[in-house]
């Protein structure tokens, strides 16, 4: 004997709910959660840490930040997969040894772990372009991604998914003239570039990131541990200057002031704990 179904009750959906992502969470993701500059900056050099580089370049020109470093770099695949996947994050499947960089990335301003840090440059600005190559021999590709942040802007109705992600490859790595002799080197590793940037970076927000990204070195040294930080301001070297010359007038090692910006210096794991 067939059992007859039971009839639907009146507004009643047979269908399953789910949940559906608006574009708008763009928004919530990054400017909103995340709401210090410095912060923003923090995340995507923690990446580069986690990604197991040993030198990371925070070069600031006119109109654009670059972040360069010499990590294990992504695969077309990573950047499919992981990347470009939503809150997904390789640090909660990967057993690591956590260090005091681990704590500081725990604490709740921070989103680094929670695979949303990358949305952190949303807060940087308007644009990002991320160059990348995984570390590997037959490795030759530079993936690229060229990302418009104001597009998820247009109407929060519109589905997250839709909006399309500009993709590109190069045979080598493109980064500014300053850059130059680091570029040369890479082999693997990550670049991203942040364009139509939403504040101004004056000199004492530079000075004031260059003490947060300390919080990324061992404080015993690298020599123990192999992280280092070098931030470049091209137009602050007149600011430099200045530094140096008082530094020589009350007998201070211009070298460890903590205002001091440009040159090889500027390596942040040379810097005085107190900066």
């Amino acid at each position: 004997m067939v059992k007859k179904k039971a009839p639907k009750k009146k507004g009643e959906s047979r269908e399953p709910l789910h949940f559906d992502v608006s574009t708008g969470l763009k928004r919530v993701l990054g400017r909103e959660l995340i709401t210090n500059d410095e912060v923003a900056i923090f995340e995507l050099v923690k990446n580069s840490f986690d990604a197991g580089a040993d030198t990371v370049h925070i070069h600031f020109g006119r109109d654009s930040i670059v972040i360069a470093d010499n990590g294990s770099g992504m695969s077309y695949q990573d950047l499919k997969n992981k990347w470009l996947f939503v809150a997904y994050s390789s640090k909660r499947n990967e057993a690591t040894h956590k260090d005091f960089r681990d704590v500081i990335a725990q604490r709740s301003h921070y989103a680094g772990s929670k695979g949303i840090g990358r949305f952190s440059s949303d807060r940087i600005g308007e644009e990002i372009i991320l160059q990348t190559r995984p570390k590997g021999q037959r490795a030759k590709t530079v993936h690229k991604l060229t990302i418009d942040w104001s597009r998820f802007e247009h109407d929060d109705k519109e589905h997250f998914e839709t909006i399309p992600v500009k993709y590109g490859k190069s045979s080598s790595f493109k980064l500014p003239d300053e850059l130059r002799k680091f570029g040369t080197k890479l082999k693997h590793g990550t670049v991203i570039e942040l364009r139509k940037l939403r504040n101004n970076w004056d000199r004492d927000a530079l000075v004031g990131l260059k003490a947060s990204l300390a919080k990324l070195i061992n404080p015993f040294g690298v020599e123990t541990d192999s992280f280092s930080i070098f931030v470049s301001a091209p137009a602050e070297k007149n600011g430099d200057k200045k530094i140096r010359a008082e530094a020589k007038k009350t007998g201070e090692d211009p070298d460890r002031k903590s205002t001091r910006l440009n040159s090889s210096h500027t390596d942040i794991s040379r810097m005085p704990s107190s900066a």
